[in-house]
């Protein structure tokens, strides 16, 4: 996997499926199990089981959301890496189930037909690191965005893209660039897929991969 720091990721999908008497059945043992854990705000109907893992200075935090809605279950993934506290709620919740492994079984078990799912991923790469092919570039009075110019010398260090049938589901790429970094925000849909990888969740290996390959080149540096 292209090397990318986990201070800089975060991650959301939503989906929905039938809502099935042995979902909503787990989902209520799953509420009974969560007691007083359960986050304050969560809205009725709700379940909302958290994860925690930290390995080494590195955190990943991972919450499963599914809101029950007539017949159906309205999920939604969020993963994050990086934070440097969470709430004793949280933790003590976390601790009552059984790790990603189990997050990831559980959602296998009820998705009924593999969803496809909307997700949103952002990320950081370092300047010193890659270089982004697109940004920053000069202002010229010779290119369509001449009309800055009016107001004075002047160079683009943020740009989007959006897609038509993008390679790995992406419809749209936004760029920003810092001096340390660039910060990346993409948005793609694909099927749903939770199998181990060497560093994210499958779905958002594959639209990174994508926007790496196309956008950045290492300077100097191995990547696998």
């Amino acid at each position: 996997m292209t090397s990318v720091s986990p201070v800089e990721i975060n991650i959301r999908a939503e989906w929905e499926t039938p809502l099935s008497e042995a979902l909503a059945s787990a989902l209520a043992e799953l509420d009974e199990k969560l007691g007083d854990d359960k986050p304050k705000n969560l809205a009725k109907g709700s379940t909302s089981i958290p994860f925690l893992e930290q390995t080494g200075t590195s955190k990943r935090y991972a919450v499963l959301t599914v809101a029950r809605r007539d017949a159906l279950a309205k999920w939604k993934l969020i993963v994050d890496y990086g934070a440097s506290e969470y709430p004793e709620t949280m933790q003590r919740a976390a601790a009552k189930v059984s790790g990603w492994d189990w997050l990831c079984e559980f959602t296998a078990a009820h998705w009924g037909k593999q969803p496809v799912i909307d997700h949103w991923i952002s990320f950081a790469l370092d300047n010193d690191e890659w270089r982004c092919r697109t940004l920053p570039s000069s202002v010229e009075e010779t290119c369509e965005d001449a009309p800055a110019l009016d107001i004075g010398p002047a160079k683009v260090d943020a740009i989007g893209y959006s897609f038509t049938s993008g390679a790995s589901g992406l419809s749209r790429v936004d760029l920003r660039h810092f001096n340390d970094f660039t910060f990346v925000h993409g948005i793609a849909r694909s099927l749903l897929d939770l199998g181990v990888t060497s560093h994210w969740i499958p779905f958002a290996d594959t639209a990174c991969k994508t926007i790496i390959a196309a956008l950045f080149e290492p300077l100097g540096v191995a990547h696998e």
